[in-house]
Order: C-alpha cells, then structure tokens, then sequence
C-alpha cells in the first residue's frame, strides 16, 4: 500500500481491526501523526480510544476495503475517516466520515452570520463551530474541486456524520432540528441509534471491497483545480454590482488581462497594480479571476488578510449558493510554495493586499514542526520568489504606503527587483540555504550544529558524563532529521522553465471611490500625517465628514449614532444578550444598510483571554482629560479578540476578529489595523493612541516609541513610517466620514487646527 503525508492512517478494515482489538491503533495513530507532521491534542487521543465505537457501522464490510483517519484536504483541514472499495456493481466508491462525540446535552444552537453554526460544551475552551453536514458539505465540494479522480466521477464520492453518541429520540436534539432539513437530506447525520441503518449504507457501497485500488487512484491524484471548480468561479461576478468595474479600473482590468492571455505557456510575466485607499484593487482581482475562468485560465485570488478571505467568502456565498465550493480559489500568501507546486504550474495568482508579503514563505520557524505545522510545507524561498516561482502570471495590487512592520516585503520595487532579476535570485536563495552557516535552518546551518553537538558529545563520554552525552545524542538525532527535510526543502525546486528575467508591468490606479471619492481628504489627510501642517491642502468639510472628538466617550457615542445596529439595540429592552441577538435575527431579520465601527492604533495589550466573570477584557483602557482640563470617566472596550466569551457574554459580540466588521455585535468591540486593512465601512471612529505625539517644534507628528505600538520593532529605522502608515490605513477605512480621539490631547488639538486652516 502507497504510503503518504496525505493520510496519518490507511490499512485495510481486517489489519485495523486487530490493531484496534491488540490496543495499539492509538499509539499507531500518534507514531504516524508525529511522522506526518501532524499536531495531536488530548481531544484528538480521547477520540481514537473510542473508535471501537466505529466497529457496529462497519461489521457486515469485507476486509479488504481500506479505512483511513485523519485524510487531509487539499486547501487545508483534515476528514476524520474516509473508506474506498467498490459496489455490487464494481463501481469504485468513497464515502468521507465526520465522526463527532457530541451528546444531546452539549449542543447548543446559536445565532451567527454564518448558517449552520452550533455551540458546543463539554470541550475545551467551548467554541462556535459549524454544523457537522456543514463541514462534511465544504470537504465534499473540496475533494470535488481538486481531485481529478473524484470530479470526473471515475470514483463516486459520499459524505455523512456519525454522532455515536447523539440520541435521535431525545428532548433535545438542535442538531437535526427542521432548519437543518436541507442540509442533512444532502449529507445525513447517523445518530446512536442509526448505526446498523448506517451499516447497511455502507455495505451497499462497499460490499465487493478490494478497496486498495481505490485508495491509490485517489491518493496519487495531483491536487489541482478541476474543470467543475473553474465553471463555477467563471459564473460568479458578473452582472453583480459588488464587482462592477468603472473609469480607470475597467482600462487596468482590460490591459491585465490582455497581458496575461498573450503570455506564453513556458514564460512569465508579474504585474504590478499600484493604487491607494479605495482605488477598487479588490474588486479588480476578483473580476479577474472570473474573467480568466472564462479563458480557461483558472486563477487564484490570494490575499495574507485572513479577514478579506472570510468576508469574500462570506459574500459568494450570499451571491449564489449552487455554486457550491467556489471559495476554494480563495488562498493565502502561504499557499503557494515548491512543495505544493512545481515552477509556473500555477496559471496566474491575483494578489491582493500585496504589500502585506511576507519575508518568510513558512507560518513557523523553518525546520521546526511547531502548532503541527506539516514540516513538509516549509520552504527557504522567500514569499516574493515562492509567489514568482509557482505561477505563470502573477498580478500585485500593491499600496506601498501600508507596509505597517518590517515583515512586510511586498513593495512595488522589491516585487520588481525580484522579478527582474529572477534566475539569479532563485540562485542565490537556494546557495544562502545551502552553504550559508548564518542561515537558520539551513543545509549549512545544521552541519555546523551536528559537528558541534558531536564535539560536545564525545568530549562528554570522555568526561564521564553520560546523562550529558545521551542529551547530546537525542539533539544530534533530532538535527539529523532536521537535516533530512532542509534537503527535502531543496530537492522540492525543480525548474521547469529557462526563465532568466520576469518581464514586470506596472499599472497605476489614480481615482478612489472611497471617503465619498474626496481627493482632498486623502491629500489633506497625506499632508497632515507625513508633512506637518504646511496649508498644502485644505480639507474641503462639503466632500468628506471629519471631526475631532476630546474624550473617547463622545468619539463612541458618535460612531454609535451613525450604525444600524447599534441604533435598534439602544431602542430595544431585553433581558439578555441571547435574546437580543435572536429577535434582532430571527424576527426582524435585520440587515444593516449603513454601518460603523470603532478602532484603535495597538498600543494596550491583547491578551486573547477571558475575565474571571467570562466577559472579554477590557484592554483597550483610556484615561485622561478632555482639551479643558476636565478629566473623563475612565473608558474601557475590549478588542476584537479571538478569545470566546462565556454566559450570556458570547451574544454581546462578534464571533471572531475576522467577522468583527461585518457582525453587528463588532459595534461593542474595539478594531485594530489587521482587522481593517483591506475593508471598508460607511464611517470609522479612529483612536490615535500614544504611539502618535505632537512635536511642537517642528509642527507635525511623530512616532513614540514609548507609546506601546505593538508589533513594530522599535529599532527599526523605519518605526516613524510604519506607525504613520497604520493610521493612514485606519483613518481611510471610512466611506462617507472618519472621527477620531488622540491620546495626546496636543495631537487632537493639531489634527482640529490643519481642520480649520
């Protein structure tokens, strides 16, 4: 049998009965996961001591089919069990699993934006997840969209969920409640008393076995998007006013295009797309992922922001629901590297966001298998060149004023430096990665820790000393294995084409369509930010609203007026949050037509914990006095945190940071700049915190490296810029109007002053 990085566990139903019955399936499982790269968790453990629950579904199945846990998919995420055999009529089939211990007790449904979501408690830290037909539903249209094997129908493909402990006769039983109908006639769930209902399923599709041609097919299948998934995405936006094209972006869509339909197979070409705030770059990206679809030309839109790729998806799903799966084109910077793609097997990536690339192409530390990150997915290229080197045509929507630290890499001119010049830097990556001693991680690197630890090894058993010796030992053994994957990492880049410079062209978007289109807000806002106040641009009040507010209460108390939600909630008593949130859903079925929220530079800490009551904490915490000199009232708000309130608590907020703009409760928390690049909302309400003071001298701003700006490096000889170019990006998020409080009263005053000039 082939084995594989793809599947943690794949034997035949005969050997995992008797490993299950010999007791070893659960150490088998962990051996084989730590060999995979693949994190394990008590949960997880838990979970595998109970999968003889697995045996009454699966007694009357021949042997020979193979049963596999822990399979994963190819844009991320693992199906808990999945088996291949064949039908009474020798038809090859698999049937996908989510295997849930859930009980009747435990599940709970809430409200949420997103459909199909129940709460679970009983496990660690209770979460928000999706309803189980859901997940199994986004797996199915996974497998669909980039395994050949399974979308041309050569192998039929199943999914369900088996709750084993989930009682179908039950007083309580959220889970197959009539709003789920729809969904669970698609992808039924088996419930504790449906097991020998279940078996007989599954026996009607397995009953012939011989289930390890099945596995192969499927297993050495190349992930890649299949025709089902292009047709879709080709369909998705026109006609679809979210992603119509006008002026200047209809004339760089046009030539985008144009560039990459009259690029060669074998060749490459990177394009950059220069545009500020509200210049349309997103809407021009995903327009073109649609229209090259339409040319047989299957693109991905890739954006690092992981709340742009929740809120597109989010928004394909609402823009047509049978076009089921089309969110798979949607990916992360990290994507794309040689151990997924050989050189230009991409056709072309849609990067959106651009300047938020990274230097390294890995999530972790290179080398190191940390949170379960699969050590196969690392690479020493970086971002730039892992981009450049997988895709034929590779498009960056760029803004060059919002590089907000110094792992930000996408410039304008780095893209094109690399591009330029790309024979040669993919020559000198992989030489730093081979020979360069100072790279951590590296081939050299590892060399000279093994030579060092062995000295150090010997010279202990000379000593005596064994226990220091044996450390040693198991070090050198764990930098031989490190060894082995820099080497892996290596042998990945293989070049497929003579491509010795990537011709670059460079567009620029001049007109914004946010901040009610106003220029003169943008230039005055430019001018007040990086120039002082010179009186270059006076800020025109007629085309864009603009106020400066002296205590963060009435800064709140305005951006509340100016949201939907928050206006309904505070005409309406209820006696929980719960009850709040299901009348606002359920009966007014409230969709807001103008929203607002609150945000903040990241100068307080952002703990992603629970007060001991389990509310979020109110980190965001401000004291001081208003222009006059009166002090206010102390003013705390909690982030958009990741963190998971308990109790009533749970209602009062947006399910995550990544929704927080689009979730009416987003309105009680407070946004930070990776929560707010790269969307827009109708107003914003800006806190400059006291990373950003007034230098009285020289009449303009600068950066406090005593303010508490996280996540910039403070010696970093660009800190000025960086902690300017968050607030650039935060204070142009807003469509018709932008408020702000400064922390430093003398900022307020200054801002005010260039106001009235």
């Amino acid at each position: 049998m082939i084995k594989s990085n793809r599947v943690v566990y794949a034997e035949t139903l005969g050997t995992f009965k008797r490993q299950l019955k010999k007791g070893d399936f659960v150490k088998i499982m962990e051996e084989r996961s730590q060999e995979c790269g693949v994190s394990v968790n008590p949960s997880q453990i838990k979970a595998w001591n109970d999968y003889h629950r697995l045996l009454p579904i699966l007694k009357d199945l021949p042997d020979d089919i193979i049963v596999g846990f822990e399979y994963q998919v190819p844009v991320g995420g693992r199906i808990d069990f999945i088996i291949f055999g064949h039908d009474v009529n020798n038809k090859p089939n698999a049937v996908q699993i989510e295997v849930k211990q859930w009980s009747n007790e435990n599940v709970n449904t809430v409200y949420s934006h997103y459909a199909f979501e129940v709460e679970v408690d009983g496990y660690a830290n209770s979460k928000l997840v999706s309803h189980p037909s859901e997940q199994v539903s986004e797996y199915q249209n996974h497998l669909l969209n980039y395994i050949d094997a399974f979308s041309s129908d050569s192998i039929h493909l199943s999914g369900l969920v088996y709750c084993y402990n989930y009682k179908r006769n039950h007083s309580k039983t959220d889970l197959i409640s009539a709003d789920y109908k729809q969904l669970i006639d698609e992808y039924p769930i088996y419930c504790e008393e449906d097991s020998s209902k279940l078996n007989q399923f599954l026996s009607n599709l397995m009953c012939k076995g011989n289930g390890e041609d099945v596995f192969e097919s499927v297993i050495t299948s190349k992930w890649k998007p299949t025709k089902r998934l292009q047709d879709a995405v080709a369909n998705m936006f026109d006609g679809k006013p979210e992603f119509s094209l006008v002026g200047e972006q209809l004339t760089a869509f046009n030539a985008i295009l144009g560039a990459i339909k009259n690029t060669p197979k074998d060749q490459k070409v990177a394009v950059i797309v220069k545009g500020g705030p509200g210049t349309g770059k997103s809407v021009i990206a995903m327009r073109l992922v649609s229209a090259l679809a339409k040319e047989c030309e299957f693109a991905y839109y890739v954006t690092r922001s992981s709340s742009l790729r929740k809120g597109f998806k989010k928004i394909l799903k609402k823009l047509d629901i049978n076009n089921k799966g089309v969110n798979d084109f949607i990916k992360n910077t990290f994507d794309f590297k040689p151990n997924s793609y050989d050189e230009n097997e991409v056709n072309a990536i849609i990067v959106d966001e651009a300047h938020r690339i990274e230097k390294s192409s890995n999530w972790y530390a290179q080398g190191k298998n940390q949170k379960g990150r699969d050590i196969y997915n690392n690479t020493f290229l970086s971002q730039i060149m892992s981009l450049l080197y997988t895709a034929r045509v590779s498009v960056f929507f760029v803004d060059d004023l919002q590089c907000i630290k110094q792992t930000n890499i996408g410039t304008s001119i780095a893209i094109r430096e690399a591009a330029e010049n790309y024979s040669k830097r993919l020559e000198e990556e992989i030489n730093d990665f081979t020979n360069n001693e100072g790279h951590e991680g590296g081939i050299a690197n590892i060399k000279a820790k093994i030579i060092k630890r062995t000295r150090e090894k010997d010279a202990a058993y000379s000593r005596g000393n064994t226990i220091f010796a044996e450390q040693k030992s198991n070090k050198i053994t764990e930098l031989n294995s490190q060894l082995h994957d820099a080497y892996t990492q290596l042998e990945l880049i293989q070049r497929q084409t003579t491509i010795d410079k990537i011709p670059v062209f460079e567009i620029e978007l001049p007109d914004q369509f946010r901040c009610n289109g106003s220029d003169n807000y943008l230039d005055w806002l430019n001018d007040v930010i990086n120039n002082g106040c010179r009186k270059k641009h006076r800020l025109d009040p007629s085309q864009y609203e603009f106020d400066v507010f002296d205590t963060p209460q009435a800064l709140y108390e305005k951006v509340k007026s100016l949201d939907d939600y928050a206006k309904i909630v505070r005409d309406l008593k209820f006696n929980s949050a719960k009850e709040l949130r299901q009348y606002i859903c359920k009966v007014l079925k409230f969709k807001p037509k103008q929203t607002a929220r609150l945000a903040a530079g990241w100068c307080w800490d952002w703990k992603n914990e629970l007060a001991p009551n389990g509310d979020l904490l109110k980190e965001v915490v401000i004291e001081g006095s208003d222009w006059n000199g009166v002090p206010f009232t102390k003013f705390e708000m909690p982030w958009e945190t990741k963190a998971k309130p308990r109790g009533d608590f749970k209602y009062h907020y947006a399910d995550n940071a990544e929704l927080w703009a689009n979730q009416p409760e987003g309105i009680n928390q407070v946004g930070c700049i990776f929560s707010m690049q790269g969307w827009e909302l109708d107003y914003v309400g800006i806190i400059i915190g006291p990373d950003l003071v007034y230098d009285k001298e020289n009449d303009c701003l600068v950066a406090n490296k005593d303010g508490g700006t996280h996540d910039v490096d403070l010696d970093d000889v660009n800190f000025d810029s960086y902690v300017k170019n968050i607030y650039r990006v935060l204070l142009t998020r807003g469509k018709k109007g932008c408020f702000i409080f400064c922390c430093d009263p003398e900022v307020g005053k200054y801002f005010k002053r260039c106001m009235n000039l």
